[in-house]
């Protein structure tokens, strides 16, 4: 080799160590980190704001390797260094010696702030590091992270902006956990260095929470627009349920058990901090599931990491309400979420998120890790807007699960079945389950079927009832905030199938109704059921329900957003059950207390005593109301594309003296679908309607 060669291999070898030392091109190691590593840059306005999130998915536990540390290459220039711009320094160690919460088929995210205004516009490579320790902070310890147990290099080929503003729109005085608060639309974010928060009131040194303590499995679901408190809340009781095996007692479709939720909360496009606190025991009675539910310590309380902790230690689950305020410490908004975890961890408090507002690429539940200051204050939260836990929740399992000294109420048992037993029957209607729909447009309500004999029949209705409530949604159109209204109108079209679980027969009925057109506010469906032996039972209804929407088209920002799909659909589908309720022997009834209670309940019309010698008569039903059939005919398809019923004079009386007015099409309703009964009326009660039958 001559000396021009050795000197050109020379320096290529001395290029290619001081590439080595700069870069540190760590080979992925270990088998705990998983693929998909995603970085996400969030936006406000449409505009990219100085706050994005590592998210790496994890396929096996670290065990004690808790400590996390992620360098990008964001200026592509092959090492791992800081660097200056236009607005100020950018480094590259993004994540310094955070938590790394490693749960396998979950995965982390992590936040960090971004300076250059070219960020995300060439790919980027990474390394992402677990380990026992922290690393000194400075220059990136490309020598340490090369012995390292755990390691990964992975590469971003683009960043994905996530809106921080488009999955509610925010109640500004903050009584409504919704979401986050819009901030000005000419905050030009990627121009200017990150808006600092101010700094909170002097206060003692940050606390010891204890031992970090989290839940693994905790769903992760996202939510839909503005229903972060029903989602967040979902979350919780989700986990808790599989985690002491109760998971039967909740709707087992994850969309139902917010919508049920969404009614207890007494949910309206946002929740007050007062329904959380009151919506959890109502549901937890009436599902009949062995949890209780309160307040965790005080508003604002100093120690509330620690009493988070504590709950979670002890195998609680948690939701904590976020407060956010503007730089002059108004409050400008609220938020709820799910809580993972939270204690001391490597000389800091934490705390980690299931949050109903961030997005997973994969499926995986995304873990969200925050360091907590003190007076609760999260820092990295949302750019440019102060953010505190405020209030937290939690539900935990009674002492009775625990000790496992539970007598399941749906139990032969409990339901006492034997002959001689001391049973009342609980009348109906002594709790009621009030599901909302998408938008909170529709109310589906459920009453108790209440108690009965085996081989009694009964009649059970449900109503669904339209909500005369407008929307509206802001958005940002060339730098403006608009608003965009909108509401269901009428007519409206119901479809429902009844479907019973216990011993109560028919099983399933369908049809009821079927695409039925609703000019009013409320429909109502109805049939008959018998207990058929001794148990517990429900009665869900399926339904679906469409509406013309009332306002303007969707405007082009609403459908390009993440919930533009949302926002074009007039339609949606629930599953709603009722409250449990017994079928119990008449031998075990307690003597004389059922007689009146059973002969309400068995009238076709609910609420209408019968005179049991009197005179039997054909009737209709259209919710609660009966009327005499001798008041219509039967016509033939027409404009109605089946058999319906119309009113013979144009108007139809009920048993309670209601008026009914034909308004033509289809009438009182397809004869498929209409209820159709009998009942004994006394001379008196039948005589209006003898007479017409005479006219």
């Amino acid at each position: 080799m001559n000396k021009r060669n050795l000197l050109i291999a020379v320096g290529i070898i001395a290029l290619l160590i001081a590439a080595y030392i700069i870069f540190c091109p760590v080979a992925s190691r270990g088998n705990v980190i998983g693929e998909g590593i995603t970085v996400y840059r969030t936006t406000i306005a449409d505009k990219p704001t100085h706050q994005a999130f590592i998210y790496v998915p994890f396929k096996g536990d670290a065990k004690d390797y808790t400590v996390a540390n992620v360098a990008l290459d964001i200026n592509g220039d092959g090492k791992f260094e800081a660097y200056d711009t236009a607005a100020g320094k950018q480094e590259e160690w993004v994540v310094v010696n955070d938590m790394a919460d490693a749960v396998p088929d979950e995965a982390t995210r992590l936040v960090f702030s971004v300076v250059d205004p070219d960020f995300g516009k060439q790919p980027m490579k990474g390394l992402f590091v677990i380990s026992k320790k922290e690393f000194a902070e400075g220059v990136w310890p490309a020598e340490a992270v090369a012995k390292e147990k755990y390691t990964k290099t992975f590469a971003i080929a683009s960043v994905i902006l996530e809106a921080r503003d488009q999955n509610r729109s925010n109640d500004k005085t903050g009584v409504l956990a919704t979401g986050f608060p819009l901030l000005e639309a000419n905050v030009a974010y990627a121009q200017a260095p990150a808006i600092p928060a101010p700094a909170p009131a002097p206060v003692p040194a940050q606390q010891n929470a204890g031992p970090y303590a989290k839940h693994d499995g905790v769903p992760d679901q996202d939510q839909r627009y503005n229903e972060c408190a029903p989602t967040g809340i979902s979350n919780s009781f989700r986990w808790l349920a599989k985690t002491y095996g109760v998971n039967d007692r909740i709707p087992q479709e994850p969309s139902d058990l917010i919508d049920e939720l969404k009614g207890d909360l007494n949910w309206s496009d946002g929740v007050a901090h007062d329904n959380v606190i009151k919506s959890k025991p109502a549901f937890i009675d009436r599902n009949q599931i062995p949890f209780e539910a309160h307040q965790i310590g005080t508003e604002h309380d100093p120690e509330l990491i620690k009493k988070i902790r504590d709950e979670i230690a002890r195998g609680q689950a948690v939701e904590v309400w976020l407060q956010m305020e503007n730089a002059s410490g108004t409050i400008v908004g609220a938020h709820l979420v799910t809580v993972a975890g939270a204690g001391f961890l490597n000389d800091k408090n934490i705390i980690t998120f299931m949050d109903p507002d961030t997005t997973s690429p994969d499926g995986h539940g995304s873990r969200d890790v925050y360091r907590v200051a003190p007076t609760n204050f999260l820092p990295n939260y949302v750019d440019g807007i102060r953010t505190f836990i405020r209030y937290a929740y939690a539900q935990s399992p009674t002492q009775a699960l625990i000790d496992h000294t539970w007598v399941d109420p749906r139990s032969p048992t409990a339901i006492a079945v034997t002959a001689g037993g001391n049973i009342t029957l609980d009348p109906p209607g002594t709790t009621r389950v009030a599901s909302r729909s998408k938008f909170g447009f529709f109310a589906v309500t459920l009453p108790s079927p209440g108690d009965h004999y085996v081989g009694d029949s009964f009649t059970y209705e449900v109503a669904v009832d339209k909500q005369n409530i407008e929307r509206s949604r802001d958005y940002w159109q060339g730098g403006v905030l608009k608003t965009w209204k909108y509401k269901a109108g009428s007519p409206w079209v119901l479809s429902g199938v009844f479907r019973s679980s216990g011993p109560v027969s028919p099983s399933e009925i369908k049809d009821r109704p079927t695409n039925m057109s609703v000019s009013g506010n409320r429909a109502t469906a109805a049939d008959r059921f018998t207990c058929t032996a001794p148990g517990v039972a429900t009665i869900s209804y399926a339904l679906g329900v469409g509406w013309i929407r009332v306002g303007d088209p969707v405007p082009p920002a609403i459908l390009n957003s993440a919930h533009g799909a949302e926002f074009n659909e007039t339609n949606d589908t629930m599953t709603v059950s009722s409250p449990p309720f017994r079928c119990i022997p008449k031998e075990s009834a307690t003597p004389g207390k059922s007689e009146s209670h059973t002969s309400v309940l068995d009238s076709f019309c609910p609420g209408f005593t019968e005179d049991s010698s009197g005179m039997e008569m054909d009737v209709l039903r259209a919710g609660n109301e009966c009327y005499p059939t001798v008041q219509f005919h039967q016509a033939h398809p027409d404009k109605c594309d089946a058999p319906h019923w119309h009113a013979t004079m144009g108007a139809a009386k009920s048993l309670t003296g209601a008026v009914w007015v034909d308004p033509s099409g289809c009438g009182f309703g397809k004869v498929k679908d209409v209820p159709a009964g009998k009942v004994k009326l006394s001379p008196d009660q039948a005589a209006p309607f003898v007479d017409a039958v005479k006219r």
